[in-house]
Order: structure tokens, then sequence, then C-alpha cells
């Protein structure tokens, strides 16, 4: 079936769409299969929209518009591999809750950043929290900004569990004294996350503060050497022991705070005594 019209300012008469039956295989006593198929023209140009085939289904070349409701089983077709999206300079926006990468091959997925500048620049991992009501809104302290979460499964039902956190928030948002914190956090002993690491702005410009371990009997273990620029305070009940004979400290004076007031203790390097 095929629907004309004829063109403007003439009498020439164009195919605009049509509509045609297709024999699938040379029809016999038990096989009559057919297509239905629907075209149009854009222009000059004819293309084939719609297919209805003999299985009951069907296929459209084009994006689908539903202005109602949609029954029964809705097939898509099999997407390919996509190998490339966009190009150079072009910003990609991506509208989503969630992005979800899954693999059954080892060490993978992999999320890869690469920076083929020749300078000395690398490229970023940038993570905003962007406060907005009809606008961008002032930020406030505590705001998060931006959480990496470790997760894994116990060996019990399994249930899923957080083993590790990395997250930032602001510390104190007072314009021209913005100050943020990086907390690094690990399960400890009862699933629940614990905060090992602190880094803070701090109050002054110039300074931040770090606080390391958690609870009364954290061990922080040094590797190396120890070098500590300014005073070491050391409160209640602290203890310095100083084991083997290659353990030096240079002359000096440290002060610990105790129950019973405070104790100065000077460290003779050339002795190896304290006073």
């Amino acid at each position: 079936i095929e629907f004309k019209g004829a063109e403007d300012g003439a009498n020439t008469k164009v195919i605009g769409a049509r509509i045609q039956a297709i024999a699938r295989d040379a029809w016999d006593g038990s096989n009559n299969d057919a297509d239905l198929e629907f075209y149009t023209t854009d222009g000059t140009t004819e293309s084939k929209v719609l297919t209805l085939d003999a299985d009951k289904l069907a296929t459209f070349a084009g994006a689908v518009t539903a202005t109602g409701a949609l029954t029964g089983t809705l097939a898509t077709a099999t997407q390919p591999n996509i190998d490339s999206i966009g190009t150079d300079g072009d910003t990609l926006s991506i509208l989503g809750d969630t992005l979800d990468m899954q693999n059954t091959t080892t060490n993978k997925p992999e999320i890869k950043l690469v920076n083929k500048t020749d300078d000395a620049t690398g490229p970023f991992l940038n993570f905003w929290n962007v406060r907005t009501d009809s606008g961008i809104q002032d930020g406030e302290d505590d705001d998060v900004l931006g959480t990496i979460q470790f997760q894994g499964y116990d060996d019990g039902t399994p249930s899923g569990q957080s083993y590790a956190k990395i997250y930032s928030d602001i510390h104190d948002a007072t314009s021209n004294e913005e100050s943020g914190r990086l907390t690094f956090q690990v399960a400890n002993h009862d699933g629940g996350l614990g905060s090992g690491l602190i880094l803070t702005g701090g109050s002054v410009n110039n300074e931040i503060d770090v606080t390391v371990g958690l609870g009364a009997n954290s061990v922080t273990t040094v590797a190396g050497d120890l070098t500590v620029t300014g005073d070491t305070n050391l409160y209640a009940r602290s203890v310095i022991s100083f084991q083997g004979q290659a353990t030096m400290l240079s002359s000096g004076n440290w002060v610990t705070t105790g129950q019973n007031g405070i104790s100065n203790h000077t460290w003779n390097k050339d002795v190896g005594v304290n006073t």
C-alpha cells in the first residue's frame, strides 16, 4: 500500500509512506509466515520504521514514545559494546543515581584515568557537594564532601560489611577561614567503623592538626626514625620505654604531665641517663 501526494507547485506525485507484506519463506501447507513492514519518508530518504513479524514481535527502528501503559513482554535489542564516548576536550554529563560496573575477569573492573599532555600535571578525581535550592547555597560545617568506601562480606550468613572508609567533610565553612577535614576509618573488631587517622585544617593558617589511633589501648608503630620538631606532651599515665643500646635521644627537655603534677627530665646523650 503506497501513500502518495503532489509536490508543492507541481503535479508530480511522490510516495510519502508505504506498507508492505513480506513472505519469510516459500509458503506451503504448514508454513505461511509473513512480516508486515512500515516505511516513512524524511526529505527524500525512505526508511523502515516498524516491522510486525510472524512471531508477534514489533520492532521499531528508532526511539519509542508511549503515552499510555505498556503491558506484556518488552524485548530489547542486543546493544553493541561501547568502545569510546565523546571527543577530546568535551564534557560528558551523565544523569543517574548509580554507576554499576560488574565483571567476572580477575582484577576487573578497573577505572583508569590517563593524562597524555606533555607536562608535569596529572588527572583529577573530583568530589563535589553542592547544596542547591533554586541556586547554590552556602556550605555548612560537617557537610560531607565525598566518600570512598571499601566493602565485602563476613564469614557468617554471609552479610555485607564495610571494612574501611575514607571521607572528607567541612570542618569550618566560615568565609576566609575555611578548614577541611580528612578522616580514615577501619572496622575495629565489632564491625563498626572507627577513625584511626584524622587530618584537620586547624584554627590558624598553615597549621594542620593530626589525630592518630582510637582508644587508650591503640598502638602506633613507627618502623623507622621519628623526628619531632616541636614539643612532645605525654598525658595521664604515659610511659616512654627505651630499649637496646642503639636507642639514642638527642640532648633536650621533655615534660610529662601525671596525676601528681609536672616532672621535668633532661636527657644527656653522652652518658645515656636522664636527670
